[in-house]
């Protein structure tokens, strides 16, 4: 079977964008691991997609400004939905990060001083 050059051109260019995506993740994947930073991110949101699989959308504040990012499901650990992580983050690009699925973040003072406000508890006038 031989390939017409109409082909040849989308085989090659299907190629070098491969090529080209796996570098700059690489590229990314290293800033974030040699600039490494702390801060802690906020899940709020989660989906399926059909060929991705499972992701989660979080954001996070690094010096007062506020960055949304996505990441997949590890299935090793069990992400939910409003809850706090911690998030390693390039201090070159704020905005390349990797939020750490096994390390989520409880402690209220932590959380507060990240830039959260945490919900006020409803007041229940049956109990007063």
């Amino acid at each position: 079977m031989t390939l017409t050059k109409s082909q040849k051109g989308t085989l090659l260019f299907v190629g070098i964008s491969a090529v080209i995506i796996i570098c700059i993740t690489q590229y990314i994947k290293s800033s974030v691991k040699n600039n490494s930073e702390y801060a802690i991110g906020y899940v709020f949101d989660s989906m399926n997609g059909p060929s991705s699989g499972p992701a989660i959308y979080y954001y996070y504040y690094v010096d007062g400004e506020k960055y949304d990012n996505s990441d997949y499901i590890n299935s090793d650990y069990n992400v939910r939905v409003g809850e706090f992580y911690w998030v390693k983050y390039s201090s070159e690009y704020p905005n390349w990060a990797e939020i750490q699925q096994n390390l989520q973040v409880i402690d209220i003072d932590k959380i507060k001083k990240a830039g959260f406000s945490l919900p006020q508890k409803k007041r229940n006038q049956f109990q007063e």
